[in-house]
């Protein structure tokens, strides 16, 4: 389970109990005073795994289309800062109260540094020596071994079962007042339905929760997907995480999420199918059953050192934004912004907030996209961008300019103005260098327009006959089938003729030419007949 998932439902479990405790004193209303609360988290459980039913039926699993690598990356950073910061009073031994909503981490830590002088100096001792334990067998002794032999050795279990067998023969908890994992009952509790009447009152907690476990779960999926060459399917995580959800509540569980600790110790220790979990299963089948007082005198700080250490992958995420800073600002602020809302306010809102802002710039890409100036590359028919490559421009009274986006109504007005900018200054460089040409033809290269609507069917209209009024002629070219389909419904071709449509930009050129040519031609002509 997530951590962040925990923290919620404890929320959800101790804001009901305390509301209900209030009710039913005051109002008399559904009297929940004994109602314990696996009760309200099965209640809970089931809720989730409706919601995520639901959202398995209707295939809403396009919203991971939004969850780019980058606010991936800067996302679980943050939740990995969490998961760090609420390990730590637990590697010393501190009590601290509990915090949500804005401003958590830096309560927390507030709250853990004027706490730190209680520090229990044995804890801080074990975790010490775990950590740096697993740090070196890791780091170190396992890339060694690996090359020997296929399977790591278990640092994590190693230090599991020592810590419990330093703990009860040295009897750490009442001689040096360690906290141990205590008493651990055995069996099952039997099956029963959640209580159905409790629904109502967490349904919209179960609602959140529901998005933010698929969302994470995803994430954590695709995080390691990238890592180890493979892909998930969205849809199948709704369907597994729905039908989990709804068989685990009827035997007193909690909502089921991935983990990004879990999921980082079984990267780490090279896990490759599902077998690992059968495994674990067959594991903690025994110890409900039968092992579990054998743990009991484990120390906590041993449980939350393995966890730091696992985090220390996520961590070497802050590499990313040095590489991001050389290749993307755009994808680096998606980082930085998926990072620092959820450090700054907590994971389900900072999740929120990364998607919101990598939807503004996927609007202020469309709306302000990259117009380029094209020419020619040598005595090709190759057209490319004139800052970018060594290539020569086909005649001074020809501009080829290309527009780096579905023609939406939203960046239209950038297209008309990038066009006419780009004849004028075209004709000022022309002024300074003292020629005697001026642009006469803009040819709009179509095949950046994946996609257009009226407005910008409207709006290649208007930039004809502003440039129209100039002495200037508009061609398209390259446009793709649904492009001209759409303006010959429109009535585009009532302002630029069907003849002014080319399958290339090299024809188009070609076309100009020849239509310069004859210009001249005729202006030859007319200036002779003047003379007689």
């Amino acid at each position: 389970m997530f951590a962040v998932i925990a923290l919620m439902m404890g929320s959800v479990e101790q804001s009901h109990l305390s509301k209900n405790a209030l009710n039913s004193t005051v109002t008399g209303e559904l009297d929940l005073d004994h109602v314990l609360s696996v009760e309200i988290a099965t209640a809970t459980t089931f809720c989730v795994g409706i919601v995520l039913a639901a959202m398995a039926l209707l295939q809403v699993q396009f919203i991971t289309a939004y969850l780019s690598d980058q606010l991936v990356g800067g996302f679980t950073t943050g939740a990995a800062c969490h998961v760090f910061a609420s390990q730590l009073p637990k590697l010393f031994a501190v009590k601290i109260p509990n915090h949500s909503g804005l401003f958590k981490l830096i309560y927390i830590l507030r709250d853990f540094f004027s706490k730190i002088g209680t520090t229990n100096i044995p804890d801080l001792v074990t975790s010490m020596i775990c950590i740096i334990f697993l740090f070196v067998g890791k780091l170190w002794i396992n890339p060694i071994i690996t090359k020997r032999i296929p399977v790591p050795v278990p640092f994590e279990l190693i230090a599991v079962v020592t810590a419990t067998l330093l703990s009860y023969f040295l009897n750490f908890h009442k001689d040096m007042h360690m906290k141990v994992v205590s008493n651990i009952p055995t069996g099952f509790p039997a099956p029963r339905p959640p209580r159905f009447d409790l629904m109502g009152e967490v349904f919209l907690e179960a609602l959140v929760i529901a998005i933010v476990i698929y969302v994470v779960t995803f994430s954590v999926g695709k995080l390691f997907a990238k890592k180890h060459g493979y892909r998930v399917s969205g849809s199948q995580e709704l369907r597994a995480l729905s039908i989990v959800q709804i068989i685990c509540c009827f035997l007193h569980c909690h909502p089921a999420s991935g983990s990004l600790t879990r999921s980082t110790i079984n990267s780490q220790i090279g896990t490759k199918s599902q077998v690992t979990s059968f495994v674990s299963a067959a594991l903690m089948l025994l110890v409900i059953l039968w092992l579990g007082p054998l743990l009991e005198a484990l120390p906590m700080c041993i449980l939350s050192s393995i966890i730091v250490v696992a985090l220390q992958g996520m961590f070497m995420q802050f590499k990313d934004v040095g590489l991001l800073w050389k290749t993307s600002k755009i994808d680096l602020a998606i980082w930085l912004v998926g990072f620092g809302a959820t450090v700054i306010w907590d994971v389900s809102q900072g999740l929120a907030v990364a998607i919101g802002f990598a939807l503004v710039t996927v609007i202020f890409r469309s709306q302000w996209p990259k117009t380029v100036k094209l020419a020619q590359v040598g005595d090709t028919n190759l057209y490319r961008d004139l800052e970018r490559y060594d290539v020569r421009e086909a005649h001074p009274h020809i501009v080829v300019f290309r527009f780096d986006a579905p023609l939406l109504f939203l960046n239209v007005e950038h297209f008309k103005e990038s066009g006419v900018k780009m004849v004028d200054d075209a004709n000022s460089h022309l002024k300074e260098i003292d020629s005697e040409f001026s642009v006469k033809y803009l040819i709009v290269d179509g095949s950046g327009f994946t996609h257009i609507d009226q407005m910008g069917v409207n709006g290649i209209k208007e930039l004809t006959e502003d440039l129209k009024r100039g002495g200037v002629d508009v061609y398209l070219a390259s446009c793709k089938a649904q492009v001209r389909e759409l303006c010959q419904t429109c009535g585009l071709y009532a302002n630029i003729p069907k003849s002014h449509f080319f399958p290339d930009i090299h024809d188009a050129v070609l076309f100009a030419l020849e239509q310069d040519e004859m210009q001249c031609q005729l202006e030859k002509e007319e200036e002779q007949n003047g003379r007689f």
